[in-house]
């Protein structure tokens, strides 16, 4: 006797019925896809406004750190034109730059917040220019008071140099940290750009 084929007895599959099952999965599939992709772009691009934010913020204080170096160098030439000349003209201006230093280290202070590191610099850095700032006061004053021949010598102690090298060298290494998170924010800010392209 013959053995029965394996397909007989056993219905035939019509291929036509599966096909809405395996049309369904597959636009499922595609759906969930598109859904994936539109999710991930979204996520990059959101990452990427925020890391130009980042870079925005950092030119900030790089902007502030410049202005601070300007209204202490402004402190400076003041007090200097003030001993030179005696012309209360040069003191009263001096006196409106302590106040526009005090402001620009507020300014600082609130843009580095966010960092403690950079926070800590700033606050070497603001206790150089105020050490600066009360030489550059006490000459005013000397001169006011003692004469031109007075604050001559002052100032040829060259205090005033130290300081300001003090000043020039902690201004560098709070801008010197903010470029070094511009390179890493502008590299993050690169790294998802290329991911939403």
């Amino acid at each position: 006797m013959a053995e029965p084929s394996p397909t007989v007895g056993t219905p035939k599959r019509n291929p036509r019925r599966n096909l809405p099952a395996v049309v369904t999965v597959g636009f499922a599939l595609a759906i969930v896809l598109l859904l994936f992709n539109q999710w991930a772009a979204y996520r990059s691009a959101a990452e990427f406004i925020a890391a130009a934010e980042w870079s925005a913020h950092t030119y900030q204080v790089l902007e502030a750190i410049s202005d601070l170096d300007v209204k202490v160098e402004r402190i400076r030439s003041r007090s200097r034109g003030y001993v030179i000349t005696g012309n209360d003209m040069y003191r009263d201006v001096y006196n409106e730059g302590e106040a526009a230093v005090t402001a620009a280290l507020r300014r600082l202070d609130e843009l580095v917040t966010d960092n403690p590191l950079q926070h800590q610099r700033l606050q070497a850095l603001a206790a150089v220019v105020t050490e600066r700032l009360k030489f550059s006061a006490e000459t005013v004053r000397v001169r006011r008071v003692e004469g031109f021949a007075a604050a001559a010598v002052r100032v040829a102690s060259g205090q005033g140099n130290v300081l300001n090298d003090k000043v020039r060298t902690a201004t560098d290494v709070v801008a010197q940290a903010e470029r070094n998170l511009l390179g890493l924010r502008n590299a993050a800010r690169s790294e998802r750009a290329d991911q939403i392209t």
